[in-house]
């Protein structure tokens, strides 16, 4: 059977009443993993662009009428509030992706300001997190998070001196360097 086109990019997007499209793969995992009877609820929250995007379907290679492969997914970027922030801070703005994002979106949900997803996506959510987070620090509003707005964001480990590390001791040979090596191999009688 052939793959309507219109059916594909359909997905993720209203039905009638009720229907809810899935892929393939999320519909066989439904049936395996949910027995008969299981109750299942659909409900409609506020957006949260980042979560939506991150969750959309691939794109179809016309050539073969398929979904493009997706990439097998790789581990989250290891945030921890007390180390340093990936750097040099670049501008980052709606559209942009990666691990600086991530942490920005990890920073901002610390503090309070960003209540979306956590994906690493800089979308609508993060955007109005960013200008509440420069409104009530007295920074330009724009959404976007510059040098100014990251370096105000991350002050609190910024501020904190990098550990240093002691030199290790110099340990004087016990031996006059030679040409000839130095241990003795003995041989057993």
């Amino acid at each position: 059977m052939a793959l309507r086109t219109g059916s594909y990019t359909g997905l993720g997007k209203p039905a009638s009443h009720g229907c809810i499209r899935l892929m393939v793969e999320d519909a066989k995992w439904i049936y395996q993993n949910c027995g008969k009877g299981t109750e299942v609820l659909v409900y409609e929250g506020p957006a949260d662009e980042e979560l939506t995007r991150s969750l959309a379907v691939p794109k179809l290679d016309y050539n073969v009428m398929l979904p493009v492969p997706t990439p097998a997914p790789t581990q989250p970027p290891q945030y921890s509030t007390e180390a340093q922030p990936p750097q040099p801070f670049g501008t980052l703005e709606r559209g942009i992706a990666g691990e600086a994002v991530y942490w920005l979106q990890c920073r901002l949900k610390e503090l309070g300001y960003y209540h979306g997803t956590i994906t690493g996506g800089y979308y609508g959510g993060t955007v109005e997190a960013v200008k509440q987070f420069q409104r009530d620090n007295g920074l330009a509003v724009d959404g976007k998070a510059g040098r100014q707005t990251q370096t105000k964001l991350y002050e609190h480990v910024l501020s904190t001196p990098a550990p240093t590390s002691s030199p290790l001791p110099t340990i004087a040979p016990t031996r006059p360097p030679s040409s000839s090596p130095w241990f003795e191999v003995k041989k057993e009688p």
